[in-house]
């Protein structure tokens, strides 16, 4: 135990020091999630995308595309909201970065991608407008939306000023770095508020502003990246000093917005409060210079704070039924591995009750939600709860497309295929030539093309690459449920 801590303990509270003690800021629950039918649209900064992950894990509807919804700041947010409102018109000169080095690339200024893109500005800019029309919809469809803020510094070019959404290796001396006042922040929230109003023909969906607890170091003295360093600012004498000075910016502002608009459906949700304080004794950030929180156990407990602030008794209700399967699941997966050929019984009784209690209720809960519970049903070889699960979801469906017939497929769908042959009319589909025209489960495997005529109610996927897939069968047109 180190001297300050002796001295603060015999100076503080007696035998109770205050860095002991564990409390929880109260959040006002009101009940806005009441439906299991609920739609989230996602947009923010990193922490935005862990919460999202968390989301899924769920089972709640949420949507976030690295490349169109994660942002640092509420201008560059505001400007991708801009270009949907405008329409996709192509790129500009000034929007877009072309790499000169031996790696080459182009990096589109008003997106997040993670890595340069390799392919001509045509194939860029059909990309863009394939993303664009994603978001558009869910910003359309979402019945909630959170915007999590990440910080008040912002990348700017010095030839036009424009806002830039990642750096990711552009030469340092083409940009600056500044911080918003107050006041420009909670212009560009209250644009941001307008435009997505405008984006879904004049009406709002119940938006959550929230301040994320990472650190960013937007400071010479923080080497986070050495070839962007000799740009960036001093504002203060430390970058952790900066970032608090952003983070009282971003915060000020949201509740300026929110004493602006009274009866408007806008919230804030005070995730960076309860990681920086309620976590206080227990969290322990990460990386360099300590700039990230933990994850995923500290995403995990937020979201679960968001589920408990926001959601109805039923719904949540749900979510703690699903909590305690995840526990039952991963003990027994645990079982498993340690003592082959034995499970604890009263655990998979427990976890086949739960499923059992969920049963009810699968045609009012999302695709993902049901896919990840009959996924778990499978590992822990609960097989016939597993398809008294699928039956009760596809009920109803004319025709149910299954894309993929590998070991994925094997394992978790085939089973269904052969016990609902007689109940629903199943099309096989793979992208792998050497399998069209096999037959699998006495069902002909075709081309994912051909999926269109078939004009599936639900489509299966059945592979590891889901995001690929999913992406395919936007690609063409299938306007299936994708489970």
């Amino acid at each position: 135990m180190s001297e300050e801590f002796e001295i603060y303990n015999a100076y503080g509270p007696l035998g109770n020091p205050q860095v002991s003690r564990s409390f929880t800021i109260d959040v006002p629950g009101c009940g806005l999630v009441d439906s299991p039918s609920a739609v989230f649209c996602n947009l923010g900064s990193c922490f935005a995308a862990h919460v999202e992950d968390v989301f899924r894990l769920y089972g709640v509807n949420s949507y976030f595309r690295t490349e169109t919804c994660k942002h640092f700041s509420a201008e560059s947010i505001l400007h991708m909201l801009d270009r949907l409102a405008g329409g996709h018109r192509g790129l500009a000169d000034d929007e877009l970065h072309a790499y000169e080095d031996e790696l080459g690339g182009l990096r589109p200024l008003g997106y997040h991608f993670l890595d340069r893109f390799h392919g001509d500005k045509a194939a860029l800019e059909e990309r863009l407008a394939w993303l664009d029309a994603q978001l558009l919809a869910n910003i359309r469809k979402c019945t909630h939306m959170i915007v999590t803020l990440g910080i008040a510094n912002v990348v700017r070019l010095k030839a036009t000023g424009q806002c830039v959404n990642r750096v990711s290796g552009m030469p340092a001396e083409l940009y600056d770095v500044t911080r918003h006042s107050v006041d420009e922040e909670l212009g560009h929230l209250q644009a941001l508020v307008e435009r997505v109003r405008e984006l879904r023909g004049g009406s709002l969906p119940a938006m959550f502003f929230t301040i994320s607890p990472q650190r960013y170091m937007f400071h010479p003295q923080f080497d986070f990246d050495t070839r962007d360093d000799s740009c960036m600012a001093r504002f203060t004498d430390s970058p952790y000093v900066e970032n608090c000075v952003s983070k009282a910016t971003l915060r000020v502002a949201v509740d300026m917005l929110l004493k602006a608009n009274p009866g408007r459906p806008l919230y804030y949700f005070p995730a960076y409060e309860i990681v920086i304080d309620e976590l206080r004794a227990q969290e322990s950030f990460t990386g360099k210079g300590s700039a990230s929180v933990t994850w995923p156990l500290t995403p995990r407990y937020v979201a679960k704070r968001f589920f408990q602030s926001y959601f109805s008794p039923e719904c949540l209700r749900q979510i703690t039924l699903l909590d305690r399967l995840h526990v039952f699941a991963a003990s027994m997966r645990h079982l498993r591995e340690s003592k082959p050929g034995y499970v604890l019984k009263c655990l998979r009784r427990d976890f086949v009750d739960g499923l059992e209690e969920l049963g009810a209720t699968w045609r009012d809960y999302n695709a993902g939600y049901v896919r990840h519970l009959h996924t778990l049903a499978v590992d822990l070889g609960c097989h016939d709860t597993a398809l008294r699960a699928a039956r009760a979801f596809f009920r109803g469906a004319g025709t149910v497309a299954v894309w993929g017939v590998s070991g994925y497929y094997a394992k978790y769908v085939s089973p269904l295929v052969r016990a609902l042959g007689g109940e629903v009319r199943f099309v096989l589909a793979d992208a792998d030539p050497a399998k069209a025209g096999s037959a699998v489960d006495g069902l002909t495997v075709r081309e994912p093309g051909a999926l269109r005529e078939a004009e599936p109610d639900i489509l299966v996927v059945a592979s590891f690459k889901r995001g690929e897939i999913v992406e395919a069968a936007d690609a063409l047109g299938l306007a299936a449920r994708i489970f």
